[in-house]
């Protein structure tokens, strides 16, 4: 399983959440209401390279953390903007925590839209790469996808 540099030396890094969870919700696209008092999680899915780099900046999503044996936060975001740049559609899911002091989104998987474009051989060995430790993994022509229970 990988360690997020968040924590090393079974040590947690200092990384202040933004607390703003309407905020967070509004970048997300998604309203969510937690009926239960101490909060939950609630999933979400479709969203883009630019709204999560928006959750990264604003400080709702640790570019070191991760989802149970996902890669992390950092690098599905550095294999979207590879893939972006070639051309292709990139979308993200995951879940929002809503708890008391605790208002971070986590991302269980990436899914890339070739549409009949061309893929570099760096964006398959990458994506490649994600196949050992993902519970669910396509890659044909037309869509390339990784997902973390």
């Amino acid at each position: 399983m990988n360690q997020p540099i968040s924590e090393l030396n079974g040590e947690k890094a200092a990384f202040e959440y933004n607390s703003d969870g309407q905020e967070r919700d509004k970048i997300i696209g998604k309203s969510y209401r937690f009926n239960e008092p101490i909060g939950g999680t609630k999933p979400f899915k479709g969203l883009s390279l630019h709204k999560l780099q928006r959750l990264i900046n604003k400080k709702f999503a640790n570019p070191q953390d991760y989802h149970n044996d996902a890669p992390t936060i950092e690098h599905l975001a550095d294999l979207g903007k590879l893939a972006k740049s070639e051309g292709h559609k990139v979308l993200f899911a995951g879940f929002a925590v809503d708890r008391k002091n605790d208002y971070r989104i986590d991302i269980d998987s990436i899914s890339i839209y070739l549409d009949g474009r061309n893929v570099s051989q760096e964006l398959k060995n990458k994506l490649s790469s994600f196949k050992k430790n993902a519970d669910d993994f396509v890659f044909n022509d037309a869509f390339m996808s990784a997902w973390w229970d």
